[in-house]
């Protein structure tokens, strides 16, 4: 009895799994072919089926029914839907193809500063799509592969730029059009300082120019510069050209003014003698007049001790008199400009021999023809004296 009690288990065991119906597995996609990182949708139409796994043909799996997918890289993907009974006892699958393509680039930039005058310098901003590298092309021969280049135009015109922008998914371009302004022409313009007096005379030039770049000058004298602000020394007298070119990417433009130098003087004149500083004792300590100071004349001597001009006489001198005066209401010529001049000091004395105090110098006018000062100072002997002169032809 046993026995036929579990014969009838077993059979009804295999009727109710024989009962159970086949899976079938089919599914639909709503693209079979997309782009990178677009949204696929997947519908299950599957029949009879408990659960489902599914397979992207990219490495990763679902258990959802109706699942989405994304892939993130081009090519072409088996995507397989298995469908399982209860308890996985029985299952079925359907595939289908996903094709997959690299999104295709869009070129597309903006510019600021143009319409300038040239040489002008345009800013670009790349705000393409897609794209892993570029090639930019500006239209007057100039290229790039920057990603926001900049590029300047040094000449005016109307530039077409164009855009090519490369991914995977390919290449895209686009032009624009750039307008840039011809070149502001230089002004050239310059002043200076330093003319007018004896040569050699050194004059320096002050550059004033506008929108140049490169500057040539020519002095008039066979003396030219390429310096911005050059100074030139003018070694003999006369009224000299001085021209300026500026030249710039806009062009040349020149300009010259009038230099004039005075030629140097070949003669020298005797104005005035001052003496600031003289001794009132001699060498032994006695004073040359002890009673009211000496009466002091000036001679003018050269190394001959010959005497060529001699100056009114000065009583009673004393310290606080100091400085002393001689001018020469016209005023004297030195007979050399190459000859030591010496100016003497006597203290006048009657009846008795008059006393020498001492000399001061040598002038010499040749000594001061680079530079023709009007003033010149020496001392010796415990004297100081200037003298004023005055350079003539």
């Amino acid at each position: 009895m046993k026995n036929v009690f579990f014969f009838l288990i077993a059979i009804v065991s295999i009727g109710f799994y024989s009962c159970q119906k086949e899976p079938t597995a089919s599914f639909t996609a709503s693209k079979t072919t997309a782009t990178v990182n677009e949204t696929i949708s997947f519908t299950n139409s599957s029949l009879e089926g408990h659960s489902f796994k599914w397979e992207f043909g990219d490495g990763t799996t679902s258990t959802e029914e109706n699942p989405s997918h994304a892939y993130v890289s081009s090519g072409t993907y088996i995507v397989k839907l298995t469908v399982y009974s209860k308890k996985e006892k029985k299952s079925d699958d359907a595939t289908v193809n996903i094709t997959v393509t690299d999104l295709v680039p869009v070129a597309n930039f903006s510019f600021s500063g143009a319409g300038g005058n040239a040489p002008c310098t345009v800013s670009f901003t790349n705000s393409s799509t897609n794209a892993t590298s570029y090639s930019w092309d500006f239209g007057d021969g100039g290229t790039s592969t920057e990603t926001n280049p900049q590029h300047t135009y040094t000449s005016g015109g109307t530039f077409t730029v164009q855009l090519t922008a490369t991914g995977n998914g390919g290449s895209n371009s686009i032009t624009k059009t750039v307008n840039v302004l011809n070149p502001v022409g230089p002004v050239a313009s310059f002043t200076y300082s330093g003319a007018g007096n004896y040569a050699p005379c050194n004059v320096t030039f002050t550059n004033t120019s506008q929108n140049a770049t490169s500057y040539s000058w020519n002095f008039g004298d066979g003396g030219t510069s390429t310096a911005t602000n050059p100074s030139h020394t003018f070694t003999t007298g006369g009224t000299f050209t001085v021209q300026l070119t500026a030249t710039g990417t806009g062009g040349s433009n020149t300009t010259s003014q009038t230099v004039n130098i005075l030629a140097p003087p070949t003669k020298c004149y005797l104005k005035k003698v001052t003496i600031t500083a003289m001794p009132f004792t001699d060498g032994s300590g006695a004073g040359w007049d002890t009673y009211n100071g000496p009466d002091v004349f000036i001679e003018i001597t050269d190394a001959n001790n010959v005497v060529y001009q001699t100056g009114t006489t000065v009583s009673d001198v004393t310290s606080s008199m100091l400085p002393l005066t001689w001018n020469w209401s016209t005023p004297w010529q030195f007979p050399s400009l190459t000859t030591n001049y010496y100016v003497d000091l006597t203290d006048y004395d009657t009846p008795d021999p008059n006393d020498y105090i001492g000399w001061c110098g040598p002038f010499k006018m040749s000594d001061y023809m680079t530079t023709f000062p009007t003033t010149m100072t020496k001392t010796a002997n415990g004297i100081t004296i200037t003298i004023e002169v005055q350079w003539g032809n």
